[in-house]
């Protein structure tokens, strides 16, 4: 009789998964969506418009497109620096249709972030998250205006998750500290939000991998960190561009660490008088380096003019070094 009591409990637990599935997974839906929905009025689409001359007539046009995010209820947005840093009217288009003109507050050229802020009004914001507290694995939201399909102001969603942390990608702007993600994100995206599950805004889309010359998504997308965007933004709010740390270190490519081995130093270089080749930087204020890439991580995304502690070794043995961080040449 037990013997018969477990297999009909067993047998009705699995006759049960079949519908417990479904309804999980609409559990899930329905959690998306609820944050979709609550941050979809702070997404806007960005439009870059220029006169252009049409048989000798001065006409409006549409020079470039990406997306951005309101970020204050005063109408701070934040967008990438490519999409609107240099343009000479900025349109921001919201949910429904609404066109409003915009000005452009602050740039941040090296990494590639521009302020700008709408007229005087209550307008709808979300919230800052923590990119430092997500996890490799987590789930995400990309959300903008890819190929201008968004020009009526209803915003693209896309779901994927964080592939990776603490990447450099480098050109002519430097993404340090970036986070990875699969969500795909496409021409037009740049600038947009990446949202955490709670709908927090963890980074700004602006970079993707491409192969073979075709600028589309191919799994790989970088986003600027919101610990980045927060280092910045008190002196951005005010009309400041963002002055980006330096340190102008050379590091051996073939050193094995732990640690970053110093190769030379640039004459410009606050490290002058203090560092000197053969040193290896093993922390920065106590975090800890294990590569020349995290060097670049932990520096790249500070303000210029901070003072930091280098923890180095020289000659096997452990020094500190104070360094007054100056800003970074021009790219």
């Amino acid at each position: 009789m037990r013997r018969l009591f477990t297999v009909l409990l067993v047998a009705t637990a699995a006759a049960a998964q079949p519908a417990a599935a479904p309804t999980r997974a609409l559990g899930i839906e329905r959690a998306l969506t609820d944050v979709v929905r609550k941050v979809r009025p702070a997404v806007v689409a960005i439009a870059v418009v220029q006169e252009m001359d049409v048989q000798g007539v001065k006409r409006p046009a549409l020079a470039g497109a990406g997306s951005g995010v309101i970020i204050s209820e005063s109408g701070d947005v934040l967008t990438n620096d490519h999409v609107a840093g240099e343009a000479a009217r900025v349109v921001v288009v919201l949910t429904g249709g609404r066109r409003e003109d915009a000005e452009v507050v602050a740039r941040d050229r090296q990494g590639d972030l521009a302020l700008l802020r709408l007229p005087a009004g209550r307008w709808p914001a979300v919230g800052l998250g923590r990119a430092d507290r997500a996890r490799v694995g987590d789930w995400v939201l990309a959300m903008g205006n890819p190929f201008w399909l968004g020009e009526d102001g209803e915003p693209c969603v896309t779901l994927g998750v964080l592939s990776g942390k603490g990447r450099v990608v480098q050109g002519k702007w430097l993404y340090g500290n970036s986070l990875q993600t699969d969500a795909e994100v496409n021409p037009g995206n740049s600038g947009g939000p990446l949202f955490d599950l709670e709908g927090r805004l963890i980074g700004i889309n602006g970079m993707i991998s491409t192969r073979h010359g075709l600028r589309a998504n191919t799994g790989v997308g970088y986003a600027i960190t919101i610990e980045q965007i927060r280092n910045f933004l008190p002196s951005m709010k005010r009309g400041q561009d963002a002055a980006h740390a330096w340190v102008g270190l050379d590091f051996d490519p073939d050193f094995r660490g732990p640690g970053a081995s110093i190769r030379g130093i640039h004459p410009a270089s606050p490290a002058q008088g203090k560092l000197r080749a053969g040193d290896v930087v093993v922390a920065v204020d106590g975090r800890a380096v294990w590569n020349p890439t995290q060097f670049t991580n932990v520096v790249s995304v500070m303000v210029a003019g901070r003072e930091v502690a280098l923890s180095i070794r020289r000659e096997g043995r452990p020094r500190s070094v104070r360094l007054k961080l100056v800003p970074a040449p021009e790219r």
